[in-house]
């Protein structure tokens, strides 16, 4: 072959690979961006008619876990991931290359949940938050389990007894740093120390279930729990079924996205 005849070709290729390139490229600046992209949803407390409505055009994929959705938002598989904004900020402590939008994509409030009207166990979580806020426990666990630098956290030792029985916790450990397993299996986060200052307040010693997101409701329903906490976002149509503790956590939706260059 001669070398004009080898030129020649290697210029094509130098030529696709730049088209490819850029039609690879996707740029989203601002969450009004996102529609028609390939958003990459964790599952969890977020239904794919909340993220259709605001992006019709969108193309939704479920993972399993935040792992995996970030695997494939390296690969280029998606271009967003969707997650609760806190979660989020999480993650970002221990990748590289990843930034957050600015702004919500919606705001939500975060709250624990009781069986619809039971106001002794709401009384009793509302009583909870009011006394961590004003003791400034709840500034100290905020610094704890929302490190800047993803530094590991452990939980304190909070003293339970069982004078008054046994309160059961339901959480979904997949929501860290609400809820999640640690090193050793665990479950360890936010939400779980709140519930221990919950029992402690109430004088009763601390159970608690681990059980998929989607069943953390059906248990309250079916008396399997007495309260249940995984960074758990308050509805209308969730506050028909079971009774909300005042929001312990403000937030919202965030979108998260590879660094642009």
């Amino acid at each position: 072959m001669k070398k004009n005849e080898v030129k020649k070709i290697l210029i094509i290729i130098a030529i696709l690979f730049l088209v490819s390139s850029c039609r690879d490229k996707v740029n989203i600046q601002t969450i009004n961006d996102l529609d028609g992209k390939k958003i990459g949803i964790p599952v969890g407390p977020i239904s794919e008619s909340e993220i259709s409505s605001i992006y019709p055009n969108a193309k939704i994929n479920f993972f399993s876990n935040t792992q995996n959705a970030i695997a494939e938002l390296k690969k280029n598989k998606i271009d967003v991931i969707v997650y609760d904004t806190p979660m989020l900020k999480h993650l970002i402590t221990q990748q590289t290359g990843m930034v957050i939008i600015d702004n919500y994509i919606n705001r939500h409030d975060y709250a624990f949940a009781v069986r619809l009207n039971n106001n002794t166990y709401k009384e009793a979580i509302d009583r909870t938050i009011d006394l961590i806020i004003k003791s400034g426990i709840y500034e100290d666990m905020s610094t704890r389990w929302f490190p800047i630098d993803g530094s590991k956290v452990t939980m304190p030792n909070i003293q339970l007894s069982n004078r008054r029985g046994v309160l059961k916790f339901g959480t979904s450990a997949i929501r860290e740093p609400f809820s999640y397993l640690d090193e050793e299996g665990k479950i360890i986060g936010f939400d779980i120390e709140l519930a221990h200052y919950i029992a402690q307040g109430l004088e009763m010693d601390l159970e608690i279930v681990n059980m998929q997101y989607a069943a953390l409701i059906p248990s309250i329903l079916a008396s399997r729990v007495d309260m249940i906490g995984a960074c758990i976002i308050v509805t209308d149509e969730r506050a028909k079924s079971v009774t909300f503790s005042k929001p312990y956590f403000y937030g919202g939706l965030g979108a998260l996205i590879k660094e642009q260059k």
